[in-house]
């Protein structure tokens, strides 16, 4: 009898029979043939049948329950995976539009600094010199200068 137990320990029927007997009160009394017989607990399942635990230990049919879980997961992880994927797409092209205004905004205030020294320049340029100092002259020379080369430098 040891071969046949080798082969249907690990079976549903056996297993909810064994969890059955061992659940008893009175172990030494002998099972209900009804007790037996109805060894699933949710009375809408029906047992396996042989053929089909037969079919699914050798490995010819693959247990549906299992499969239909495993593939509902792995459904769900793709589509997580994928959602994720969209989303660093989307993050990613944000920081390139951030970073793309960011430039422009530095360009911008470049040419408005620029601008404003350039009118700064021909201000001082066409103002009257008549009535200045020495000092101031020599102050107004150095500003015009270093605006000329800031202005109109060769890399500019």
């Amino acid at each position: 009898m040891v071969h046949v137990w080798r082969i249907l320990r690990h079976e549903k029927k056996w297993s909810a029979y064994v969890k059955k007997l061992s659940n008893e009160k009175d172990k030494s009394a002998t099972p209900n043939p009804a007790q037996v017989v109805n060894v699933e607990v949710d009375p809408k399942q029906h047992p396996v049948g042989h053929k089909k635990a037969k079919q699914e230990r050798n490995g010819k049919r693959p247990a549906p329950e299992a499969i239909s879980a495993i593939d509902q997961k792995l459904d769900k992880f793709i589509e997580v995976c994928n959602k994720a994927e969209k989303m660093a797409e989307v993050q990613e092209g944000l920081a390139n539009k951030k970073l793309e205004a960011a430039q422009l905004n530095h360009k911008t205030a470049q040419e408005q600094t620029k601008c404003k020294m350039l009118d700064l320049y021909k201000e001082l340029l066409s103002a009257p010199t008549n009535d200045l100092s020495e000092e101031a002259l020599a102050e107004r020379s150095k500003a015009i200068e270093s605006m000329r080369l800031a202005l109109f430098s060769k890399d500019n």
